[in-house]
């Protein structure tokens, strides 16, 4: 199993110059192999210029030399990737065209100038006494000395200490590492390791599933417990509120002088990201802690693909629901479940705000909209009960699944733990009751 670790590093002026490079031969290399892709068809009589073909076409081209050479194979990697995803785009877009908001383009060149992703493999780096040690090739090492006097025989990156000191095994197991400009000339450092596969447990009947939503950022419900409990969205939106008034008000000033960007907006940029990394790390450890205190055997969460092309919940929570990274919600999840032998699976949100807990199915003949009376109350009229919507919502996700589990037949669930669930609320640090 594959994990990831990643550091910001800020380059002194030698690691800068080298780095910067590779950077830009990363990018200029993407391009011409994206060209030879754009500009090939099937009436050329030549073969299709997939990865195989084009690692050994471009071994001489210059850009090619300018890196090491498992390094520019990983960048034609890069963009034979994307051209998988968009052929199965177009694949997909010619079955299920309404999932799209137009037909998926090819892969767009690298920007005139610009620096792009590189990576090294095992044969190019070693980790020695917590520091990188990066090869150089022949080529660029020939154009450092007559361009920068510089005549390192490799290039060094010191790991931070706070990585350091509680991943050291990481480092151990390092397979890959990845660079990644940013734009106010630092570099994303991005460590990719190997861990055991644990061993996946069996379905031992209790579950936890995720309703994902705007001011409660995840409402989940537990069968084995018969109760809900949810994870405050509140902070998520007051770091954007925060930020985005901050960048408005420079961008303003930018703007009267003919500029784009300035070294402050990109800090804020960056201290947002952080911030709101760190938040949803918090936020799906939670969740994690809960499922292994409660021997959870399978996560299930929304699918909410989509949603945002068809949300019309007013203009403000329009806006609210675009900033929202469920992707990255769903990935942080599901790695960290995995780490435990814990299975994350997806499933559709249809009707599952609208149907009663008491319904017998969640289908469309069940749902009733009236039922919700305003955010966040639910009122089953039939019963005369109130309960909290979203935990409504996280209730319905279960019975959904297990619905389709059992092939359609009815689903009983004890309709308990809906009406006043715990909230977790951030205090600066940690979400906590």
């Amino acid at each position: 199993m594959k994990l990831a670790k990643y550091f910001i590093h800020k380059t002194n002026q030698t690691q800068q110059i080298v780095l910067g490079c590779l950077a830009y031969a990363s990018a200029r290399l993407y391009n011409i192999g994206n060209y030879q892709r754009k500009n090939w068809s099937k009436d050329s009589a030549k073969d299709y210029p997939d990865w195989y073909k084009q690692k050994k076409q471009l071994k001489t081209n210059f850009w090619y030399k300018n890196l090491p050479s498992q390094t520019a194979q990983e960048t034609l990697k890069i963009l034979s990737d994307n051209w998988d995803s968009f052929y199965q785009s177009m694949e997909d877009y010619q079955d299920n065209s309404d999932k799209y908001n137009g037909e998926p383009n090819p892969p767009n060149y690298k920007p005139k100038d610009s620096k792009f992703n590189f990576r090294y493999l095992n044969n190019g780096f070693k980790i020695i006494d917590g520091k990188l040690r990066l090869s150089i090739p022949k080529q660029l090492k020939k154009y450092l000395k007559e361009e920068y006097s510089i005549t390192n025989k490799f290039l060094w990156i010191r790991v931070p200490n706070e990585l350091l000191s509680s991943n050291r095994d990481v480092l151990n197991s390092t397979t890959r590492i990845e660079f990644k400009p940013l734009s106010d000339d630092t570099y994303k450092v991005i460590l990719t390791y190997k861990v055991d596969t644990p061993t996946i447990k069996e379905d031992n009947g209790n579950y936890l599933s995720i309703d994902l939503g705007i001011n409660n950022l995840m409402t989940c419900y537990s069968n084995q417990n018969q109760e809900s409990f949810i994870i405050d969205g509140g902070q998520y939106l007051a770091i954007n509120r925060y930020f985005d008034k901050k960048i408005k008000h420079y961008q303003s000033i930018l703007n009267g002088q003919g500029k784009k960007t300035s070294k402050r907006i990109q800090q804020l940029y960056k201290k947002r990201r952080k911030q709101l990394f760190h938040l949803i790390h918090s936020a799906t450890k939670k969740v994690v802690d809960y499922c292994i205190k409660h021997n959870i055997s399978r996560v299930i969460v929304g699918d909410i693909k989509n949603i945002r092309d068809d949300a019309n919940l007013g203009k403000q929570n329009n806006q609210k629901l675009h900033k929202l990274p469920f992707d990255i919600i769903y990935h942080q999840l599901e790695y960290k479940l995995n780490l435990q032998g814990i299975t994350l699976i997806k499933k559709s949100e249809k009707y599952t705000s609208q149907c009663s807990p008491y319904s017998k199915k969640v289908t469309k003949k069940y749902a009733d909209k009236s039922n919700r009376i305003k955010r966040g109350l639910y009122v089953d009229k039939n019963n005369n009960q109130a309960f909290n919507a979203d935990s409504v919502g996280s209730f319905n996700i279960l019975r959904k699944y297990l619905q389709q589990r059992r092939k359609g037949k009815d689903i009983t669930l004890q309709v308990k733990g809906l009406s006043n669930p715990v909230k977790y609320s951030w205090n600066d640090y940690q979400f906590v009751v």
